[in-house]
């Protein structure tokens, strides 16, 4: 103290309070073993979730196309069309699905009520429909029907070029057969 007095030093101080021990021992050591352990528990829970959601993706994405078939046998089609558009998410792939997916998006843009938005919705599914599955002779005359119908002749004429040459290949390989 300044005044010269002196103070025992439990006085002086105040007591440690149980806190303020615990701050004064020396830093612990790291538990590595737990730390790894804890890493590797995470690294496989990923893992697991990942594959796990894989298996109901496709578990799920079938029974999306049978009850868009469902639909669609009912007439129900925006209930199908809104079904096919998930399961062609899910497996783009699937060629047949993606052709029947756009087969009805060209029935709603062909509709008295269809916007501006069905249109080229239908007109970007048919492309992508012929893209993935370009021997599809089905899909490219509607694709090119349709080009015609929204005015787009320079498009149709490049499917329609391909069709034509296409049936002259099937013609001239049907009459070597004969």
């Amino acid at each position: 103290r300044e005044d010269g007095r002196h103070v025992p030093a439990h006085v002086s101080r105040p007591p440690l309070t149980r806190l303020s021990r615990r701050f004064q021992t020396p830093l612990r050591r790291l538990n590595v073993k737990f730390i790894l352990a804890l890493m590797v528990f995470f690294v496989v829970s990923v893992v697991g979730i990942f594959f796990l959601h894989r298996w109901q993706v496709d578990r799920n994405a079938g029974s999306l196309f049978t009850r868009a078939r469902e639909a669609l046998d009912a007439g129900r089609k925006n209930e199908a069309l809104e079904l096919l558009s998930r399961y062609v998410g899910m497996r783009p792939e699937d060629t047949d699905a993606y052709a029947e997916f756009s087969k009805l998006l060209l029935e709603r843009a062909a509709s008295p009520g269809a916007v501006r938005r069905d249109i080229s919705r239908a007109y970007a599914t048919l492309e992508a429909a012929v893209r993935k599955d370009p021997e599809n002779e089905l899909i490219r005359q509607r694709l090119a029907q349709f080009q015609l119908a929204i005015r787009r002749p320079g498009d149709a004429r490049e499917h329609l070029l391909f069709l034509k040459e296409r049936r002259k290949l099937t013609d001239a390989m049907a009459a070597g057969r004969d």
